[in-house]
C-alpha cells in the first residue's frame, strides 16, 4: 500500500478573493464598535476600499484539484493584514483539507 503525504500550503497555488458583502455594516458591528468606528469603516467602503467590509474567499489549487473556504462580514486593513490573521490560517487549512480529501478518494 502506498501512503501519500498530505498536500501542504507549500504545494498549492493560493488565491484570495474579496466579494461584495451584502450585510449592512451597522447591523453586524453595532455590538462591538462605536458609532464613530462604524462611520469610519463606512467611509472606507465609500472610498472603494475592498478590504474595509467584504466576504473573503481563500482558494487553493493543486494539480487541477481545488479547495476553498469563505467567510463573510470581514474587515481588514489590507490583504497583508488578512494574511497575518488567524482567520487566514484557518481558512487555508480548511481549503487544504478539501484538496487532501479529494486526493484520498
Amino acid at each position: 500500500m502506498i501512503t501519500l503525504r498530505k498536500v501542504t500550503a507549500d504545494d498549492v497555488t493560493v488565491r484570495i478573493y474579496t466579494h461584495y458583502e451584502h450585510e449592512a455594516i451597522a447591523s453586524d458591528l453595532s455590538e462591538c464598535c462605536t458609532p464613530e468606528e462604524i462611520r469610519a469603516l463606512q467611509c472606507r467602503v465609500d472610498d472603494g476600499d475592498e478590504w474595509a467590509w467584504c466576504g473573503v474567499e481563500v482558494r487553493v489549487t493543486w494539480n487541477g484539484i481545488e479547495g476553498a473556504d469563505y467567510l463573510g462580514c470581514c474587515s481588514y486593513e489590507s490583504e497583508a493584514d488578512f494574511r497575518a490573521s488567524g482567520c487566514f490560517a484557518d481558512m487555508l487549512e480548511m481549503a487544504l483539507d478539501q484538496v487532501n480529501a479529494e486526493i484520498e478518494i
